[in-house]
């Protein structure tokens, strides 16, 4: 299967554990993968037959800026339902990232990554 993806995708997200992470937020990143056959689309050169990247970032962007939630986990996976309920691809990966999260020993980030196939 083909891949269509968006990497890197900056936001500020009110995602935490604590209250006082879903008050203040933090700075976060997206990447989405979705499969499907991209044929179609490039024999016809029309994007309404492929997953649109600027579609697949508005709904990352809009999931994870409007709602808050206490565990990435549950952002990603509402992410990865949106996005099965509404392009017609086999497979999505979400992976979320806290960036500069203030624990021990100061990694670059921290985050989840989930994978989800269409139900036949």
């Amino acid at each position: 299967m083909d891949q269509v993806f968006v990497e890197g995708l900056e936001f500020t997200g009110r995602h935490g554990v604590t209250a006082r992470e879903r008050r203040v937020g933090h700075r976060c990143r997206a990447d989405v993968v979705v499969w499907l056959d991209t044929a179609p689309a490039a024999a016809q050169d029309q994007v309404k037959l492929t997953a649109n990247y600027a579609r697949l970032s508005e709904i990352v962007f809009t999931m994870a800026t409007e709602q808050s939630y206490r565990l990435l986990e549950t952002l990603a996976e509402r992410v990865a339902e949106a996005i099965l309920a509404e392009m017609p691809v086999a497979r999505v990966e979400v992976a979320i990232r806290k960036l500069r999260v203030p624990v021990p020993g100061s990694p670059e980030s921290c985050g989840v990554r989930i994978l989800r196939d269409r139900q036949r």
